[in-house]
């Protein structure tokens, strides 16, 4: 099966509107693409793939993809016309890397997994808890780690850098520096030599991170 697939970051929405008026479903009165929310949205069960509105798109926002026959139920579905995350990638011991191109849904398969954002199962707009999810998937590896999750510890380092150096203090990644540094230099002269590298350390990581000391 053959869609098109808008790009809402590239789109220009509804001020273009190309893609609506060129559409061959649309001239035959089956409203195939549609303005929603100042942006058009592709009815996928009408859309024939034809490709026109790629090659009218100004701003190359719209793509055609084969859309796989769909055999398991959605886990997750970031938005109408967007990725859609069939089943769950449970972390296992040692290192695992998800690999796609922009827009797959990585980011958001991480936000998954460390419990930034909660499974919708295909419901845009949804979120279910973490126990709801763990009593769907009983029994399973999936309903396991959902039911431990928020006793687990995850580090997430956020796409949004800028965001990051705003928020970061140098305490959040040593503690008390003054407490920290003091109780190691008490120590014999090699562990004194090691507190003043991770002071330094700490220094030259705030001011890149131009966070505050």
């Amino acid at each position: 099966m053959r869609i098109a697939v808008i790009d809402k970051d590239s789109c220009m929405g509804e001020k273009c509107s190309i893609c609506v008026n060129v559409c061959p479903m649309n001239k035959m009165k089956k409203e195939c693409i549609v303005i929603q929310e100042n942006y058009p949205k592709i009815n996928e069960e009408i859309c024939s793939g034809c490709g026109i509105c790629v090659k009218k798109c100004p701003a190359k926002a719209i793509s055609i993809v084969n859309l796989a026959e769909e055999k398991e139920k959605i886990f997750h579905q970031y938005s109408v016309n967007s990725f859609r995350i069939f089943g769950f990638p449970v972390p296992r011991e040692g290192v695992t890397t998800i690999i796609g191109k922009n827009g797959a849904g990585k980011t958001t398969i991480i936000k998954l997994i460390s419990g930034t954002i909660k499974p919708n199962l295909g419901n845009i707009g949804m979120e279910f808890s973490f126990q709801e999810i763990s009593n769907k998937f009983k029994g399973t590896e999936i309903g396991n780690y959902f039911k431990e999750i928020e006793n687990l510890k995850i580090s997430y380092k956020p796409q949004d850098i800028e965001k990051f150096r705003s928020e970061l203090k140098v305490g959040d990644l040593f503690g008390d520096p003054v407490f920290a540094l003091g109780s190691l230099m008490s120590e014999r002269e090699g562990v004194r030599r090691r507190a003043i590298e991770l002071a330094k350390r700490a220094m030259d990581m705030a001011e890149y991170f131009g966070a505050e000391v």
